[in-house]
């Protein structure tokens, strides 16, 4: 196996194609490219020939060569369409197996071989809706095929023992972060883990971290070895945490001062759930920010805080526990490819009867904290 992602940039001339989900509609004499969200109007007589063309096969002068219209107006039209970020223009590609990349066979021979492998075909039907997220990333201009292969390059432990940390376990794995591990201090599958997830009834009574194992493999967007030898190249660089409950101060404070990312996913209070903030260690506030700013604000925040550390953790209703685990995921996908959050620094605050109207808070470094100092 092997996570090598590859960015082909030469001189080899560019192809441009339309992103996924792109339209191209008909407006009196012009036409309209792009969404329900936002595109753009091309008042050139030939655009629509030119459109029609743009499916990553072709050159700007085999296009032009093909509809016999000068190379300017061809690249006036490609121009347009790469500012408004409505084409790709890049090639990256992505080796997934060693056993779908042999350096002793030739690309075509590998093609022909590629087609009849059902392995790889399945890959490549799960990887084309994981794209249509990554594609649209700002200033991604390669379909999103980088991005997706980076995703191979984090260290993601999410810790916690309720039915959002394994609905989030199985998302990040089959999302493309194949370095995803569960950690508990629960060690057999218990009833209230069955909640229309990946545990099944069967695995009640079994081991948490053996089945895990298995379902890594199952799950997992990219295949995963049975076993990993030292000398593959597997081993991520970014680290990524996700806590979901009580935390340790202790392993916040490591975390800090390793420099990891941190999600901080609160225990439920009644009927509604705090997510975040994100802790950037080094930008931003950290969780005791969080904790000081709130206690100056309430008076009270403080002994309802003593009794949630050692009251009992609720388990969150099934629809709760499937919402919140696709709303991190997201978030989380989106720092992994991007960088950017909204839970930088933020948190969200979700009522389980108005899941729609979540309201979010904005924390800053509190002088008190000496995270910034």
């Amino acid at each position: 196996m092997t996570k090598t992602i590859e960015r082909t940039h030469v001189s080899a001339p560019i192809k441009p194609r339309l992103k996924v989900g792109v339209r191209v509609l008909s407006k009196g004499n012009s036409i309209f490219v792009g969404s329900a969200d936002f595109g753009i109007e091309l008042r050139s007589p030939c655009a629509r020939e030119i459109v029609g063309q743009l499916n990553g096969s072709l050159s700007e002068n085999e296009i032009s060569a093909n509809l016999k219209i000068p190379l300017e107006k061809v690249g006036e039209v490609i121009t347009r369409l790469d500012e408004a970020h409505l084409i790709d223009t890049q090639l990256s590609k992505l080796e997934i197996y060693s056993r779908f990349n042999s350096h002793l066979k030739s690309e075509s021979t590998q093609q022909r071989e590629l087609a009849l492998d059902g392995a790889h075909q399945q890959i490549q039907s799960k990887l084309i809706p994981e794209l249509a997220f990554t594609t649209w990333l700002a200033d991604v201009r390669d379909g999103g095929v980088f991005n997706i292969g980076s995703r191979r390059d984090i260290d993601l432990q999410i810790i916690g023992e309720n039915r959002i940390a394994s609905l989030l376990f199985g998302i990040m794995l089959a999302s493309g972060v194949s370095n995803t591990s569960l950690l508990s201090s629960q060690e057999t599958i218990q009833t209230q883990d069955i909640c229309a997830g990946y545990f099944r009834a069967s695995d009640i009574g079994l081991s948490l971290t053996r089945r895990t194992e298995e379902l890594s493999r199952e799950l997992s967007l990219f295949p995963l070895p049975q076993k990993i030898k030292k000398s593959e190249d597997l081993f991520p660089t970014r680290s990524l945490r996700v806590v979901l409950g009580k935390i340790p101060a202790d392993q916040i404070q490591d975390w800090m001062s390793q420099g990891i990312p941190h999600l901080i996913i609160e225990d439920p209070d009644g009927a509604s759930i705090n997510i975040g903030p994100l802790v950037i260690p080094g930008s931003g506030p950290c969780l005791r920010c969080v904790r000081i700013t709130r206690e100056e604000e309430n008076e009270i925040w403080k002994e309802i805080e003593w009794q949630r550390a050692f009251a009992q953790s609720l388990e969150t209703p099934v629809a709760v526990a499937h919402s919140v685990a696709g709303t991190v995921a997201l978030e989380l996908l989106r720092f992994i490819d991007s960088g950017e959050s909204t839970l930088i620094g933020s948190m969200a605050h979700i009522k389980y009867h108005s899941p729609c109207n979540t309201e979010h808070r904005n924390f800053a470094q509190h002088p008190a904290c000496g995270c910034n100092w």
